[in-house]
């Protein structure tokens, strides 16, 4: 028992002083080890190892950096509550406990530290396991809670400075993963924030490298004078690195183009609900407004688009809010889609089947295929493309769900969705702010000219459209005779459907004018009928109805549809931002084998089977605002009035620029083609010389043996100079060839006899054509070195005359 006592605590005390990493254990080491056992910096071994970190600066800007990465992934990646005060006191608590023990051995603390690890690994593997079930790829908000948490851990246990760059990693990788969840720009004030605690860090970690060891002393033994100066020199540069770092990598950012890489899709689903379920399977707007004005017509709440509700009243007269209502990330643009109406009575739209709806339920997890219904199909002759598109609500909205095109599969955070007859989703719950979820459409890619010169539709098909679809083909039974005239004058008589709808589309976006002001149409006319024949003037909803009803007066199917505008895209985040004001109403026509057909006869509303808008890069974003914003100054009354009179002057200049511009514009492609053969015939011809002159042998290639001779030259001058040594006979490190033998072979005083310096002024003669000029034969070189060596070694004492009086030099 007592030799293993004994055993146990020398066991411990070794343990203690392998893993204390105290000066005390290392001088002890260095006692008991003999001096040439012990590791030298000169002889090539490794250094001795770092000691604990005690820069206050240091420690403070790197957990400055380790909190602003974890400061905005709280805000931006949904952190629960209590892990968010933990990182944040942890980092705080840990980084003032990890100064006070920088030299400590921190046994227990290591201990505490490794169960806690523990714990966390143990929450993230079951966080990702209900991912899993819940078929979400997406295990960025896991990874961004667990590396806050081990941020947190990890401050407590931080002696030394690569522990310290651990930390500003960590801040840099949450500032990496948040920058994938971000929706709007408060994540550039991190970010810029990080770059600047990044550049400081920097700048104290290089200055306490670079005055360490012999720069130390010299800078403690330069003059006070020089001592304040080189401070103050080194405290300019910190504002010039800590604004220079953000600003390049601002500048890096709007450079760079934004690619679209299909197979990283982004799939993300809130799953923090709380909204109850609704009772009815109908629409819920809960925000819409039904009160009248004075004049008959419905108020608009501006938080509420009188669009989403089983009913369109053609009457509601208001302006929506700038607000921003929901934020989408696709890699274009579309026509958001919400929900259709059929039936039109004069005044209103209205769903003949609203009630007509079907379930879809998620098969696994919370991704819910949904099955094709008649109106939701694609042809198989129309070219597809998949999209992919996460939505994050902003502010409440009704039940709708909006999406592009045509969905096939949805991930929400409820386990089933409502599918209705004209092909819109909606949801069992109210859609409240801050919720995700992520659909997957088809985007139909029509050819115009393929649907303008497609085959008019059969009559035996319009007959089966007729009974089948006979909604699409509703009209009011007091519309006016002069509304069906006009779409036959409008139309014409030949052409396909889409020939003729293109007319109709055209027609209205030419000769009727946008506007929200228009007064409310009187209950006893026709609400079309007033906008195309007395008003000419309304808003989109008017534009769609009149579209829809001119159709359907010339037997093409037709329906309205509402939902979304593509927004406005924001390359700084990458997001559609979608604001109240781009609730939209657009119209489709249907084609048989063709499918349903988006048309926005709108005067600014997008083109016939618009198929999306592509995003942009930051640099031509930044273009656009710098050209907006350069027309505005150029259009004030100062600038245009010395435009007017530096006119005459500045022609010239212009017009000699304007045709360098379009000479530029015009050939540069063919310059850039030249200059890219002319390199290819170069290339190819050096690789073609170089081939013939392996074949031919090394005459062929004197760069090659000049290389070599040259080599063997030098060896050649290195042995002499090392002959020469054994005679006290040294080249200066300042001299060159010529000048050592000049020194060396004066013909007066030289210091060799006669038979010696021939042979030096041969070699030096020989080798100095060999080294810089032409190539030559390396044997007459080394005959040369030999007999040298031979003379030396032979007559030592003789073959010196007199010690040159000068001292070895630097």
């Amino acid at each position: 028992a007592g030799r293993w006592k004994a055993a146990l605590r020398a066991f411990w005390n070794r343990w203690q002083g392998r893993h204390a990493g105290d000066r005390t254990t290392a001088y002890t080491w260095a006692a008991h080890t003999p001096a040439d056992r012990r590791p030298s910096a000169t002889a090539g071994h490794r250094p001795a190892k770092e000691g604990p970190e005690s820069s206050i600066s240091l420690r403070v800007i790197t957990s400055a950096m380790a909190l602003t990465g974890i400061l905005a992934a709280c805000q931006l990646a949904e952190t629960p509550a209590f892990l968010a005060a933990f990182g944040i006191l942890g980092t705080i608590a840990g980084s003032i406990v990890s100064y006070k023990r920088r030299a400590a051995n921190n046994f227990f603390i290591k201990w505490a530290l490794a169960a806690g690890i523990v714990v966390v690994l143990g929450a993230f593997v079951e966080e990702i396991l209900y991912r899993i079930q819940s078929s979400i790829a997406d295990a960025r908000a896991p990874l961004t809670n667990m590396l806050i948490a081990l941020q947190a851990l990890h401050s407590f246990d931080l002696p030394k400075r690569r522990d310290l760059n651990v930390s500003a990693l960590v801040g840099l990788v949450l500032l990496a993963s948040t920058a994938t969840l971000s929706r709007d720009l408060t994540f550039g004030l991190y970010l810029m924030s990080y770059l600047a605690f990044g550049a400081y860090m920097l700048y104290l970690d290089c200055a306490s490298r670079t005055t360490d060891g012999a720069a130390a002393a010299q800078l403690i033994e330069a003059p006070g004078a020089d001592r304040a100066r080189t401070a103050r020199a080194g405290d300019a540069l910190v504002p010039v690195l800590v604004l220079a770092l953000p600003l390049a990598s601002l500048c890096t950012f709007l450079s760079l183009p934004r690619m679209d890489i299909g197979l990283l899709r982004n799939v993300r689903v809130s799953f923090n609900l709380n909204t109850p379920f609704l009772r009815t399977l109908g629409i819920t707007n809960p925000h819409l407004s039904r009160a009248r004005r004075g004049d008959g017509s419905l108020e608009v709440n501006p938080l509420a688009y009188f669009g989403f509700d089983e009913e369109l009243d053609l009457n509601y007269r208001g302006e929506l809010s700038e607000r921003i209502v929901m934020r989408v990330a696709s890699p274009t643009g579309q026509l958001w889609r919400a929900m259709a109406f059929d039936t039109y009575d004069g005044h209103k739209w209205t769903m003949s089947r609203a009630d007509e709806t079907f379930d879809r339920l998620a098969v696994y997890g919370s991704a819910i295929p949904l099955a094709p219904v008649p109106s939701m199909t694609v042809s198989r002759r129309v070219q597809i493309a998949e999209l992919n598109q996460v939505f994050h609500m902003e502010v409440d909205q009704p039940n709708l769900i909006p999406a592009a095109a045509v969905p096939y599969l949805i991930y929400f955070p409820t386990n089933k969705v409502l599918l209705d007859s004209y092909g819109a989703l909606r949801s069992p719950v109210v859609l409240e702010k801050d919720m995700v979820y992520t659909v997957f459409s088809h985007v139909p890619l029509y050819h115009l000219e393929a649907l303008r010169q497609a085959p008019p539709v059969i009559p035996l098909w319009i007959d089966r459209l007729r009974r089948k679809q006979a909604n699409y083909f509703q009209l009011p039974a007091h519309l006016p005779a002069s509304i069906a005239r006009l779409g036959s004058q409008v139309a014409g008589d030949h052409g396909n459907w889409m020939v003729r709808a293109e007319r109709i589309n055209n027609f209205l976006k030419l000769n009727y004018r946008y506007d929200l002001t228009v007064p409310p149409t009187p209950d006893a006319e026709d609400t079309v009928a007033d906008f195309l024949v007395r008003r000419r003037r309304g808003y989109c909803e008017h534009f769609a109805s009149a579209f829809v009803v001119l159709c359907r007066t010339q037997g093409i199917p037709a329906r309205l549809v509402t939902g979304f505008s593509p927004g406005e895209y924001n390359p700084f985040t990458g997001l559609w931002e979608i604001r109240m004001r781009d609730a939209h109403a657009w119209a489709e026509i249907y084609i048989p084998r063709w499918g349903w057909i988006p048309f926005d006869p709108t005067p600014d509303g997008v083109p016939p089977a618009f198929s999306g808008i592509s995003s942009r890069s930051a640099l031509s974003y930044a273009s656009e605002a710098l050209g907006n914003l350069l027309k505005r100054l150029l259009n004030l009354p100062a600038v245009v009035a010395a435009g007017e009179t530096l006119r005459p002057l500045v022609a010239p200049l212009a017009h000699a620029l304007e045709w360098a511009a379009y000479l530029t514009a015009a050939a540069w492609q063919p310059l850039a083609c030249l200059i890219v053969a002319a390199a290819a015939l170069t290339a190819a011809a050096r690789y073609l010389a170089g081939r013939l002159g392996r074949g031919a042998g090394s005459r062929l290639q004197p760069e090659k043996c000049a290389d070599r001779s040259r080599m063997a030259a030098t060896e050649e001058f290195r042995s002499v100079l090392a002959a020469l040594k054994k005679l006290r006979l040294e080249r200066f490190p300042s001299e060159t060839a010529e000048e050592f033998g000049k020194r060396i072979l004066q013909p007066d005083e030289s210091v060799v006899d006669s038979d010696l310096a021939s042979l030096l002024t041969s070699f030096l003669d020989s080798y100095s054509r060999a080294r810089f000029g032409r190539v030559e034969k390396s044997h007459e070189l080394a005959e040369l070195r030999a007999r040298i060596r031979e003379r030396v070694l032979a007559g030592r004492g003789d073959a010196r005359r007199n010690l040159p009086s000068m001292a070895k030099s630097d």
